[in-house]
């Protein structure tokens, strides 16, 4: 999980290299990379259980994957993302589509290990990450909304019981997971 939210913060880095990108590639490379994360951390979850019941689907990664298997394979993945966004191809529906995959699967992951809870935080991220984007003209903006929410309603939540940090990393992971048109 750790790791996961590192990716995720280091993945601020090369938004400065991407003065050529248009603001669409930019919010189709968020929300896809987002998909890609939301994937490895349910996986990674199945994964730190032991795989008890349950096995991967993913013919490259094999039914027991390890944890340091499944970070190569998505960071490697979150890199072909990178390239493919560069090349011009991100935008294609046909690709949007066979990403969209990857939060399918994170969203049956979730049911599988009975963690149905981490799906609602993920769409209220969405939310107010949409909203929030939508208001401020920033994807950015949108997606340090989401996660000031999900550690916020985590430290309401502490008052009655533990602080979940997964909670909020999958608020703050719901940021440009979809895109809505007002």
């Amino acid at each position: 999980m750790r790791l996961i939210l590192l990716v995720f913060l280091l993945l601020a880095a090369p938004v400065a290299a991407w003065e050529d990108w248009n603001q669409t590639t930019k919010d189709s490379f968020a929300r896809t990379t987002n998909w890609i994360m939301l994937d490895w951390h349910s996986t990674d979850m199945a994964a730190s259980r032991g795989w008890d019941g349950v096995r991967e689907t993913n013919p490259i990664l094999g039914d027991y994957p390890s944890r340091e298997r499944l970070g190569f394979y998505m960071l490697g993945r979150i890199g072909l993302n990178y390239w493919i966004h560069d090349q011009g191809y991100g935008n294609n529906v046909y690709y949007q589509i066979g990403t969209l995959g990857h939060a399918l699967a994170a969203a049956n992951n979730y049911y599988v290990l009975e963690q149905d809870d981490k799906v609602g935080h993920v769409i209220g991220g969405a939310i107010i990450s949409e909203t929030v984007a939508h208001y401020t003209g920033s994807r950015w903006k949108g997606c340090a909304a989401a996660l000031g929410a999900g550690l916020l309603k985590e430290a309401i939540d502490s008052r009655t019981h533990k602080f979940d940090f997964e909670d909020a990393a999958a608020t703050g992971l719901g940021c440009s997971i979809l895109r809505i048109e007002f």
